[in-house]
């Protein structure tokens, strides 16, 4: 049977292969943000979009 990864295993592993901040130097962390965006009939869409989040951004996306 297959060893059990915790969730501290995957951000370490994470946090080795993961692209670095020229500015911070902090792992860049990949979230899904929403957005709801308004057609012209006046009903809302949703905009999916994988943006990449580290310490100097975080605090836009409130993380």
């Amino acid at each position: 049977m297959a060893k059990q990864q915790t969730f501290a295993d995957k951000m370490s592993k994470v946090a080795k292969t993961a692209k670095k901040c020229p500015v911070c130097d902090a792992p860049v962390i990949y979230v899904k943000t929403i957005q709801p965006v308004e057609n012209g009939s006046g009903n809302y869409r949703f905009r999916t979009q994988m943006t990449g989040v580290c310490k100097c951004n975080g605090q836009e996306f409130k993380i």
